[in-house]
């Protein structure tokens, strides 16, 4: 079982509020370096978005990913799909779909592709909990 307690973050709307937030490493590629990220746990987000500039980050081509485009509250955005991304969450390694965003406005967001289905996650009062599915 992993447990993330959420994180108190400024937003420009609402003032303070509390936000789901996992750490997650990823691998950067034909390395064995991880790389540690915060990203906000996103029941709603299809597929992990994260902003462009972390391909350079983790060894990836931009150019020899997927481009597609997404949508969202905040209308479409171009995303470039990389798959078998290596993930790992709290020492459990997984693979997994991920986009980058054409854009630096958008958080480092954990999707449900992959994520969600190794993982049953419960959002709880004061923290969110992470138990391998079965």
């Amino acid at each position: 079982m992993i447990k993330f307690t959420y994180e108190r973050q400024e937003s420009k709307v609402f003032g303070t509020i509390c936000r789901p937030i996992a750490e997650v490493f990823f691998r950067k590629r034909d390395t064995d370096r991880w790389v540690k990220m915060s990203l906000i746990i996103d029941s709603g987000a299809d597929v992990t978005l994260l902003p462009k500039m972390y391909a350079r980050t983790l060894g990836i081509d931009i150019n020899e990913c997927e481009e597609q485009e997404t949508r969202g509250v905040g209308g479409s955005v171009k995303i470039y799909l990389c798959d078998k991304l290596q993930a790992r969450l709290n020492g459990t390694r997984l693979q997994a779909k991920v986009g980058f965003v054409d854009t630096a406005d958008l958080p480092p967001l954990l999707g449900r592709i992959d994520f969600f289905d190794f993982f049953e996650i419960c959002f709880r009062k004061r923290e969110i909990v992470f138990e391998q599915a079965s």
